[in-house]
């Protein structure tokens, strides 16, 4: 983590919001060290709305999208 901050990009995906994934850590000082790098240097792109999960899932009655 520390090797990569600063130099290179990440592209991190989650269900979760990130104050959500501190309980993640067994180690509440990581946590904060890893996630205070990730979180306060970051583009937060939160989707809303329905997921097309359902839709795909076998015997789903609605079609999935095109």
């Amino acid at each position: 983590m520390c090797q990569r901050d600063q130099h290179k990009s990440w592209i991190l995906v989650s269900n979760r919001l990130p104050q959500d994934w501190y309980p993640l850590f067994p180690n509440p000082v990581l946590a904060e060290g890893i996630l205070d790098r990730l979180v306060n240097t970051s583009y937060h792109v939160l989707l809303q709305g329905k997921s097309y999960r359902p839709r795909r899932r076998p015997g789903a009655t609605t079609p999935a999208p095109a």
